[in-house]
């Protein structure tokens, strides 16, 4: 009986360890797409700066034209 109660404990154990391996995972997944949101808010935003720049060099170039 001592050894199954031996067996039941490190399996116990076994489990409580994956559990929280799982949950670190789980953390890191959420992390990983908060970042992959960041980065494309990130990227939009360059877009939108990049065509405000354009359309300013453009009304300069038009302005001096006139």
């Amino acid at each position: 009986m001592g050894a199954l109660n031996h067996v039941v404990s490190a399996l116990n154990g076994f489990v409580a360890h994956e559990q929280n391996i799982r949950a670190h995972l789980k953390e890191i997944r959420t992390r990983e797409e908060n970042l992959d949101d960041l980065r494309r808010r990130k990227k939009n935003v360059m877009v939108k700066a990049e065509a405000a720049e354009k359309r300013l060099n453009k009304m300069g170039s038009e302005v001096r034209e006139n």
